[in-house]
């Protein structure tokens, strides 16, 4: 049994190392969903501003299902007008999850509705896409409208990202640099928008910052179709103690332990839709260096890594993502708690369990035990989220 240890109730004295992020209110939520709105002219108007212009005269959280129930019973509108929703762009901060919902409305389009959501701990937005699947320019009457070059929207996505972020260095990424020339590229950007991931960047590490905003903009007025937002002040060094060849050494030493090796390492870049050796890519899909939050919206410097790889003795390829931390070197293969789970139960054919002492997250990479109370975890096979 020397391998084990106890998880004794007195670790749940430690204080966790980080202040209480505070709650904004509506009305403070409401003026960044507008400024971003604004900004991008998107053709929507923002409803339920403050809490008395709300239906229910309240907020009504999607979950509280008994005040959902009175109010309809009463009679009374009960629109949800909060909702549990991502902290940051790249899904951290598990922790804080509660968004402020705004109704959307179009003056152009009377029968659409849409809403913009805006955490109220860290003012991150998300504004819905007005664009019904598949609905072209010429259906929502823009069809009369010449098409922008390219470079034209992306001048405008950059000015936008320039408003909102304050002049600076940045990065600029986009899903498509169609030609108008190429009659094939012509006919698809007429009928719909173009993508842009614009980060705020240290001038003097190349960070990405938690300052980015990712937007839709129509190919003919170069108006926002639908975005996301997010303006957070920097709180860590920018400065990696762990390089990126070192970060690749990390990510391949844990990876071995379950017996697979790396095959190749993509570049930097924007890897979100694509699909690499038969799995898909979301939009966090972005190699380089960030600043992100863990849990509890404290900071990391981290390095953001795709790689390829098989297990030992074997020719079938896949592809993984990871995180390294670049001032410490820790691992972990995910943004979220979730994800990190499910990335090990895939590779550990034990199967992995989840244990939360004091705020702090621990995967034992075997299954732990409990006895009369106690949680007996194998102490080799352990390890702390950062955090």
């Amino acid at each position: 049994m020397r391998f084990w240890m106890i998880v004794v109730s007195i670790l749940a004295t430690i204080s966790w190392a980080t202040a209480q992020p505070q709650k904004m209110t509506r009305e403070q939520a409401a003026q960044i969903a507008l400024r971003f709105v604004q900004a991008g002219r998107y053709p929507g108007t923002l409803h339920w501003l403050t809490t008395d212009s709300l239906p229910a005269g309240r907020e009504v959280h999607v979950k509280d299902y008994d005040l959902r129930k009175r109010l309809f019973r009463e009679g009374k509108d009960w629109a949800v007008t909060m909702d549990d929703m991502a902290a940051t762009w790249l899904g951290s901060g598990d922790l804080f999850p509660t968004t402020y919902v705004f109704l959307v409305t179009f003056d152009r389009w009377p029968d659409k509705r849409a809403v913009a959501h805006v955490n109220a701990y860290t003012g991150y937005v998300e504004v819905e896409p007005y664009r019904r699947s598949g609905e072209t320019n010429d259906e929502l009457g823009y069809g009369h409208l010449p098409v922008k070059p390219y470079e034209e929207l992306r001048s405008i996505a950059l000015n936008i990202a320039e408003r909102l972020l304050g002049p600076g260095t940045f990065k600029v990424f986009d899903d498509w640099p169609y030609d108008l020339s190429n009659p094939e590229h012509y006919e698809i950007a007429a009928k719909g928008s173009s993508l842009f991931l614009i980060f705020k960047q240290d001038p003097n590490t190349g960070a990405l910052l938690p300052q980015m905003v990712r937007i839709t903009l129509n190919t003919r007025t170069g108006e926002m179709g639908m975005g996301e937002y997010e303006n957070l002040p920097v709180t860590v060094s920018t400065v990696p103690k762990v390089t990126r060849e070192q970060a690749q050494q990390r990510i391949a030493q844990e990876l071995a332990k379950f017996g697979y090796e790396i095959v190749s390492w993509l570049p930097d870049g924007y890897y979100a839709g694509e699909i690499i050796h038969n799995v898909g890519f979301g939009r966090d899909a972005i190699v380089g260096l960030f600043v992100t939050h863990g849990p509890f919206l404290d900071q990391y410097l981290m390095w953001l890594l795709i790689f390829t790889y098989k297990r030992m003795g074997s020719d079938k390829i896949t592809a993984g993502m990871a995180m390294v931390d670049a001032h410490t070197g820790e691992v972990r293969f995910g943004f979220s708690d979730a994800i990190h789970i499910g990335v090990l139960n895939r590779m550990n054919d034990e199967g992995l369990r989840l244990i939360v002492v004091n705020g702090r997250t621990i995967y034992p990479y075997s299954k732990a035990l409990l006895v009369n109370g106690r949680v007996y975890v194998p102490v080799k096979w352990l390890f702390w989220t950062w955090g």
